[in-house]
């Protein structure tokens, strides 16, 4: 199963002219079929984004192995799946992306719909932009040597603390409230130097500022109360940015749609063979060799989750607070129980880069919330692989139940008996 879109909004979304379906994925598109812009936007771009990623982790396919089309949105993401596998398979030289979509577009039969075939290939470029963007931010040039993330796994890890994190988000809160605070203190101000001072010079009377014979009291208690006002508006800010869930739930439901993909990795690092190829992968050269295309399959698509998580926190799109409520049991045992296998792999390649950033923040949070639960000089070991403590959260997830659907395609579920 991977990633739908029905049960949004813009699911099964119609101009309000026409009636013509479309997706308003951002607030200038217009009705593909009467001009209408009406306003709206959705995150489906981003949700196309996802699907395709996940359909290649998961299937090694953008196109899933079973699609329930059941909203037009989701007829629009079949198209995209079989457009993108399509470029990918015929991989054209010296042609970007958008003439091959373009002449591709060119020959699906749109039937009745066919207002719509301008505006699906807008969806694929889009797209297109989105992954490409994705894609270079997690590719170096392979001029630098040593990588740098090769560099950080063998000395001590250099990256932003948390407290820069939480300067940032800070900073973020006061702005905007600190900006009405200054317009609401200089708006009277304004006119009344425009009355008391320069409307008096250029008539050649003397200037005068009544508002400066206010008390320092009546000030200081007026100044007081404004601080106040500013603080409760900064601290809603800052939990509001903190605490936004809408990037974590959606990885949410990726991961919780990967317990196969969890299960065949847990299994794999559980067994003594694989076990002894990681932990010494200098001395097991020809064995990793002949094993590095399994190891990709079954643990590269469970590592790609966890730094995209890393990469949006890097990014201030989610706090680490959230990914650590959501995902630290999981980032902790992979990331460990992985580590040779991603300094083996970051040699060549900048491979998984914010994993190992996320990872460290996200135990810092821990140590912290420890600390306040009374449990004193508390920190967590670092573990690897074949660790009592790895090996138990790794069992776990070997143990976890596999759902019916998982794989296969949604089946729109029987109609009960008359």
């Amino acid at each position: 199963m991977t990633l739908h879109s029905h049960g949004n909004w813009y699911s099964t979304y119609q101009c309000s002219v026409c009636a013509a379906f479309y997706i308003p994925f951002a607030k200038e598109i217009h009705c593909p079929k009467c001009g209408k812009n009406e306003g709206k936007a959705c995150d489906f771009i981003e949700v196309a984004g996802s699907s395709l990623h996940y359909n290649l982790a998961q299937y090694g396919s953008y196109v899933p192995d079973g699609w329930y089309i059941g909203c037009y949105s989701d007829h629009v993401l079949d198209l995209l799946f079989t457009l993108f596998q399509a470029f990918r398979v015929a991989n054209p030289d010296g042609k970007s992306f958008e003439p091959f979509a373009h002449a591709w577009i060119q020959g699906v039969d749109f039937s009745e719909q066919d207002y719509a075939r301008a505006h699906v290939l807008h969806i694929a470029l889009e797209v297109n932009k989105q992954m490409q963007l994705f894609l270079n931010t997690r590719q170096r040039s392979l001029s630098k040597t040593p990588p740098t993330f090769y560099n950080r796994f063998m000395c001590k890890p250099r990256f932003k603390s948390l407290k820069w994190s939480w300067f940032k988000r800070l900073f973020e809160s006061t702005s905007q409230p600190l900006l009405a605070f200054l317009a609401f203190m200089i708006s009277p101000v304004v006119p009344s130097i425009w009355t008391y001072i320069i409307k008096p010079i250029v008539q050649g009377k003397p200037a005068s500022m009544p508002i400066l014979s206010i008390s320092p009291t009546n000030w200081i208690l007026f100044i007081l109360l404004f601080i106040l006002f500013l603080g409760m508006k900064i601290r809603v800010a800052w939990r509001k940015i903190t605490y936004d869930p809408n990037i974590a739930t959606h990885y949410q439901t990726i991961w919780d749609e990967m317990i196969s993909a969890r299960k065949e990795c847990a299994e794999l690092l559980l067994d003594i063979e694989n076990r002894n190829i990681l932990l010494n992968i200098d001395q097991n050269r020809k064995e990793f060799a002949e094993k590095e295309e399994c190891f990709a399959n079954t643990i590269d698509p469970i590592l790609d989750v966890l730094d995209d998580l890393g990469f949006y926190e890097s990014g201030d799109q989610v706090s680490a607070e959230v990914i650590h409520h959501h995902f630290y049991p999981w980032i902790s045992t992979y990331y460990q129980a992985t580590k040779t296998y991603l300094i083996e792999k970051s040699k060549d390649h900048a491979h998984w880069e914010k994993l190992e950033e996320i990872f460290y923040k996200t135990k810092q949070i821990e140590e912290k919330i420890k600390k306040k639960r009374g449990i004193k000089n508390w920190r967590e070991k670092n573990q690897s692989l074949g660790s009592p403590e790895l090996d138990k959260d790794l069992n776990m997830e070997k143990k976890l139940p596999l759902p019916n659907h998982l794989g296969r395609a949604e089946q729109v579920p029987p109609l009960p008996p008359p």
